[in-house]
């Protein structure tokens, strides 16, 4: 599923035996965030960076039932350097 929204392109996966992923297309700083948070009411993910918090899309129902019962997240981005940045982070359910 590809989201754009508030210049924030991101794609949202459960790659077979992989758990949670966002991947980031514009913005290789998101990779950095604190912690993603699932919103069950609405199916919304928002990413937390320095105490704020971006909102990333709505997810599919087969991805929310997905998301909501991993722990983590892997965050993925094209660095500029042309590397590859991956980092998990918590993932916090809430609603």
């Amino acid at each position: 599923m590809h989201i754009h929204h508030h210049s924030i392109e991101s794609a949202f996966s459960m790659p077979h035996g992989s758990g949670a992923m966002i991947e980031f297309f514009d913005d290789a700083s998101y990779v950095h965030s604190d912690l993603v948070v699932f919103d069950r009411a609405d199916n919304a993910l928002y990413a937390v960076l320095h105490g704020r918090d971006y909102f990333l899309g709505h997810i599919t129902p087969d991805l929310a039932e997905a998301f909501s019962t991993s722990t983590k997240v892997l965050l993925s981005a094209a660095h500029h350097t042309g590397k590859h940045l991956k980092l998990h982070v918590p993932l916090k359910i809430s609603g």
